[in-house]
This record gives C-alpha cells, structure tokens and sequence, in this order.
C-alpha cells in the first residue's frame, strides 16, 4: 500500500466507513477489498496529480517540502503543525488491524 493511500484512508476511514486490516498470510495491511474499492472510487473524484520532469527530483522534493505547506506529506515535514496528528492517526490505524482477525 502507498504511503499517500495509507494517509487518505485514515483521514477518511470514518467517513467512507472503511479500516485498515491485515489481509492473507501475511502481515501486509489493506483497507480491505471494498474499502480500497471506497478509496480508489474517492480519489478518482476527488485527487489530482500534477508532475515534472526534474534532473534531481530529490533535491525539488526537498525545496517543496521546505517552502510550501503539504500537510500529507510525512517525510522530512516534522516542522508542519499536522504531522504529529496526521501520524497517529496513521499509528492508530494500523494498531487497530494488528487487534482484528486477518482477513483472508
């Protein structure tokens, strides 16, 4: 699961009633077949991508996350007023489906 779907399905696991579970055999964490289906289906409506081709993509990574305010962004942005909320969501998250059956 990306970083992005794992932040945007906790920030709207409520309101797309959906949660994070472990699934298979393995330890790997989805929202589930339907929740990610929920989630997928908000993001087509809901998220834009915007990119550009850049020499040294780390370094435009880093001045972005210097200069602008990118709230979901949890790397190299401690100094951002949501990170620590936006981490334990993420946190609580993910100790809630270590709690809950695997899914199969």
């Amino acid at each position: 699961m990306s970083t992005l779907r794992l932040t945007l399905g906790s920030l709207l696991a409520n309101e797309l009633a959906i949660g994070l579970r472990r699934v298979g055999s393995s330890m790997r964490l989805t929202f589930g077949r339907e929740g990610e289906k929920r989630l997928t289906d908000w993001m087509a409506e809901h998220a834009q991508v915007v990119w550009t081709p850049a020499d040294h993509p780390w370094k435009l990574e880093e001045e972005l996350i210097r200069t602008c305010v990118l709230p979901l962004n949890l790397d190299q942005n401690r100094h951002s007023s949501f990170h620590s909320q936006l981490s334990a969501l993420r946190a609580a998250q993910r100790a809630q489906a270590r709690l809950l059956p695997v899914e199969r």
